[in-house]
């Protein structure tokens, strides 16, 4: 493909993702400009450093991840797009069970099933927010999956210091990633911008 008619949408760690304004192709190139995932109209998002990305085609609310070397690892199943970004693991959302969190490494291959969880929200801390469907709290789950703070609170928000604001009973707190409080209790915290 003539690479004149793309536009850059980011570059990092020598993967470039192009786009083709006019017809929505996306593809990924390396610093030689050779092809490492060819056009073709879908929706791609870098997620790591070591060249994986997320995809859904359009029309299609469901996510996949395809390697670097245009690989599909997983294929889209998923209800949302990878939501934690580091070197680890990457979480998605299964279509085929109801409100199930699934961990899955850049292999493709199911890490860890969380099915006490209902809702995940990206942080980009290496920490992810996620909501008890026993309880309807929310906490925090590190990147294996492991919780770090109990769903216990009516909500929590991300800063951008590895720190949390959690709220119960109209009362905020600001948490580490372990849960342990490092304020008093106020009226309302708001994050910083």
């Amino acid at each position: 493909a003539d690479l004149k008619r793309f536009s850059v949408r980011f570059y990092d760690d020598g993967f470039t993702r192009l786009e083709d304004p006019i017809t929505g192709e996306t593809g990924v190139i390396n610093d030689s400009l050779a092809w490492l995932i060819k056009p073709e109209k879908m929706d791609l998002f870098y997620l790591r450093r070591d060249g994986v990305f997320s995809f859904k085609t359009p029309g299609s609310s469901l996510w996949g991840i395809i390697s670097k070397d245009d690989k599909v690892l997983v294929p889209p199943t998923f209800e949302i797009g990878a939501v934690l970004k580091n070197d680890y693991a990457t979480l998605m959302k299964r279509l085929d069970k109801e409100r199930n969190v699934v961990i899955r490494k850049n292999t493709g291959r199911v890490l860890r099933e969380l099915p006490d969880y209902s809702d995940i929200s990206s942080c980009h801390n290496g920490y992810v927010i996620v909501r008890s469907v026993k309880n309807n709290k929310f906490g925090v789950i590190d990147s294996r999956g492991n919780i770090t703070i109990p769903c216990m609170y009516s909500d929590i928000t991300e800063t951008s210091t590895r720190l949390f604001i959690a709220t119960e009973s109209g009362t905020s707190f600001i948490l580490d990633e372990k849960g342990k409080k490092l304020s008093p209790g106020f009226k309302k915290i708001r994050p910083p911008s």
